[in-house]
């Protein structure tokens, strides 16, 4: 159990850090400094490739001792009391971490789109395509248009 809880410690950490990206990233699309927000989203692209690694690791590991399937609520009671303490304090902080990439990660969306619009760019497909943080982009449906 320790050294998952090892490992959880330093995935939640990682999403710690992901969340003040997604923060830095909102802050440099409001105030328009497209060069560095070109940055960060190079800088958040490598950042996403690193947590589809930490997650394959995470899903290897809760394998390998049984655990797949479980939350970590489910898991942190198989623990000491001592341990369940730290995955409910690790569940807590993952939790607020990942809340909080999905509300700016939205935002920033949303202010993308707008400026777009601004632009006369069609900002319909702009979205999350890769669905790490929430459903992928894309369309919903095929849309006819016919002018009669």
């Amino acid at each position: 159990m320790k050294e998952i809880i090892s490992f959880l410690m330093e995935y939640t950490a990682f999403f710690e850090r992901l969340e003040q990206k997604q923060i830095e990233k909102l802050g440099l699309l409001m105030t328009k400094q497209l060069d560095k927000v070109e940055e960060s989203i190079m800088m958040q692209q490598a950042m996403d490739k690193q947590l589809q690694n930490m997650e394959k690791k995470r899903q290897e590991m809760f394998e390998s001792a049984g655990l797949s399937g479980k939350s970590l609520k489910e898991i942190a009671k198989l623990g000491t009391e001592k341990e369940q303490q730290q995955l409910q304090e690790i569940y807590r902080r993952l939790d607020g971490a990942i809340g909080n990439i999905r509300y700016y990660n939205q935002k920033a969306e949303a202010l993308a789109k707008t400026e777009l619009d601004q632009m006369g760019i069609d900002s319909r497909f702009v979205g999350n395509p890769t669905g790490i943080y929430g459903p992928a982009a894309g369309s919903k449906g095929q849309r006819l248009e016919k002018k009669i």
